[in-house]
């Protein structure tokens, strides 16, 4: 990780990270850190977040951030010989909008159609796209639960029980083109607890075979220091 200074009081954000610490939650909470230092204790300005356009975990983080994508740099770097010159995003943060976030923040409700619409995203592999089932550590709180009552007995998952044979299936070639999207929802607030109860439908290849199924989720939210996070959810297909 890294937090270099460019001009007075703007800053550069650039994270490497090895294979083996994927999926474990660590790029948003050790940037937020770093931003939260920079903007409070050396009070600087301004904060940019480079990335490649097909680099869609980085840009996610840059958006979990609150940060806007100013634009992109066409062909602003050489690839590797033979693969001509790639384009760059460039995202920024200001110390204002960090130190004020409730001037941007969305409502409640916006909040956690962002949070419902992140976690069903996070399995869809549709046109090469590489699933980010990662995410959900980020959606859900440490204690989460998720549950299976699909059947005669329910099954019961923590976070990383529920992800790591969904991430297996998406990756390879079980599931393929792989999506699943929210049709209707009722959501339920009341001050730091929400409820929120959707119909889904899903797509995809199975083993080679094309299906399409539909089903329900019931989700728990409640409200931490650090925002709105998915406590459990249980679901049941048709």
């Amino acid at each position: 990780m890294l937090l270099s200074r460019g001009t007075p009081k703007n800053s550069r954000i650039g994270c490497w990270l090895e294979p083996s610490a994927e999926g474990k939650r660590l790029f948003v909470q050790v940037v937020r850190a770093m931003l939260d230092w920079a903007f409070r204790v050396r009070g600087l300005a301004h904060a940019q977040w480079r990335t490649q356009p097909a680099n869609e975990r980085s840009s996610n983080v840059a958006k979990k951030l609150g940060m806007t994508l100013d634009g992109t740099l066409r062909q602003s770097f050489p690839r590797p010989v033979g693969s001509g010159r790639g384009d760059l995003q460039i995202w920024s943060l200001l110390a204002s909008e960090w130190l004020e976030p409730a001037v941007k923040a969305p409502g409640t409700k916006a909040q956690l159609d962002e949070l419902t619409h992140a976690f069903l995203g996070a399995f869809t592999n549709t046109k090469g796209r590489r699933p980010n089932v990662g995410v959900i550590w980020e959606l859900f709180i440490p204690q989460g639960m998720i549950v299976k009552n699909v059947g005669a007995d329910p099954v019961v998952y923590d976070v990383e029980a529920f992800i790591e044979p969904r991430e297996k299936i998406l990756t390879d070639g079980t599931l393929t083109e792989f999506s699943e999207w929210e049709v209707s929802e009722r959501t339920e607030i009341f001050g730091s607890i929400a409820h929120r109860f959707s119909e889904y439908r899903k797509s995809g290849f199975l083993d080679g075979t094309w299906f399409e199924g539909s089903g329900r989720k019931t989700t728990q939210f409640v409200l931490t220091p650090s925002g709105w996070k998915m406590s459990s959810m249980a679901w049941d297909d048709v």
